[in-house]
């Protein structure tokens, strides 16, 4: 006779949870037909219209799922005990499943099953630095071009894997993803949102941040020169254009910018969007920033204090007389300013997950 075994839950070791943090608010932020899909289909909330994940432990995940006007607790339980990240994400990936195979075709694709699909076809493109501008101290125009006539533009915040060759890992000719993915040691790399895409020209425009230091891709993007070669991924998908939306909040720091002058591009096609712009940049002067009916653009200087911590653009947001009705919120910048942002916005204004896309474009690193 075998021993059934009664497992209790527990919390993650702290590293775990640390390493868990940005994952769970990455999910939050980009993916909240996700999560509510789960909710309904998984966690037993069947009239829930909004859900949030709350907690992790080592038998399941908690939810706030909001139904019928009641905010209750929600629960996605594990098919087994876990105690690492990535036993998390098998576990979250499983669930999705278990909520597809529940809803059927009843329910459109979400955000994170298409995510799922495309990624395991993304091209890698080996292309080459065609220009260089600085556009500010901080800021820096990359252009890219040859061998991107084939690259399929999402158009609106897409965003690609750049990877930088080193003296120990070099790029050649037909260098593709599943080459980083096996070498040791890799080339460097770091996703970038692309700023505009030129196929007549064949070109890519990326804005890179200067960062101050010569590690990384950052020290790359600060010290190439046309010729270098480099290869890229993707592209994946971001927020996308908000079409049904009737106005448009856009918060980001510099690493957003390029995202948001990107959003703006693609809502010309929908001029009767109001957009209302809030970018933060080290003095507040205005980068090359694209100009339509029904745009407003309002310039932060961070001055003296270090980046991600000036409070501005969660006080841009709180300044703002918000109706959530028909807003939808892009915010992408430092992982803690986006989650204040996305929590004023979630609990002080009533908005819904779907309609806060507040991304962590970067975490800034403790001293």
């Amino acid at each position: 006779m075998s021993e059934h075994v009664v497992h209790a839950a527990a919390p993650l070791d702290d590293d775990v949870r640390a390493q868990l943090a940005e994952t769970v608010e990455h999910f939050n932020a980009n993916h909240a037909d996700t999560v509510l899909l789960v909710a309904r289909h998984v966690a037993g909330a069947e009239s829930a219209t909004d859900a949030e994940i709350v907690d992790v432990d080592t038998l399941g995940a908690t939810l706030t799922v909001r139904a019928g006007g009641h905010v209750v607790a929600g629960r996605v339980d594990f098919t087994e005990p876990v105690r690492s990240a990535a036993e998390v994400q098998q576990q979250v990936f499983a669930a999705i499943g278990r909520a597809r195979a529940e809803a059927g075709d009843t329910v459109p694709t979400t955000s994170l099953e298409r995510e799922l699909v495309t990624t395991a076809s993304l091209p890698t493109f080996v292309t080459e630095v065609s220009s260089v501008r600085t556009l500010t101290p901080e800021l820096r125009e990359i252009v890219l071009s040859g061998g991107l006539d084939d690259f399929p533009s999402l158009g609106a915040d897409q965003f690609v894997f750049v990877m930088v060759p080193t003296a120990e890992a070099p790029i050649g000719e037909h260098y593709s993803m599943a080459d980083w993915r096996v070498a040791d040691p890799k080339p460097l790399g770091a996703y970038y949102t692309v700023r505009s895409y030129d196929p007549g020209a064949g070109s890519i425009t990326l804005w890179a941040v200067l960062h101050g230091h010569d590690d990384g891709v950052g020290g790359w993007a600060a010290g190439c020169v046309p010729g270098d070669r480099v290869a890229i991924w993707g592209p994946r998908e971001g927020m996308g254009v908000p079409s049904d939306a009737r106005k448009l909040l856009v918060v980001t720091d510099t690493s957003g910018a390029a995202a948001a002058a990107a959003v703006v591009d693609e809502l010309a096609a929908f001029p009767d969007v109001e957009v209302d712009v809030v970018i933060e940049t080290a003095d507040g002067a205005p980068l090359p920033f694209p100009s339509r009916t029904g745009l407003a653009v309002e310039w932060c200087a961070r001055g003296e204090a270090e980046s991600g911590t000036s409070g501005n653009l969660l006080a841009a947001v709180r300044r703002r007389d918000l109706d959530p009705s028909g807003l939808v919120v892009f915010g992408a910048g430092e992982s803690r300013e986006m989650t204040a942002i996305r929590r004023y916005l979630r609990g002080d204004v009533g908005m819904s997950a779907t309609a806060v896309h507040a991304i962590a474009y970067w975490r800034r690193r403790p001293h």
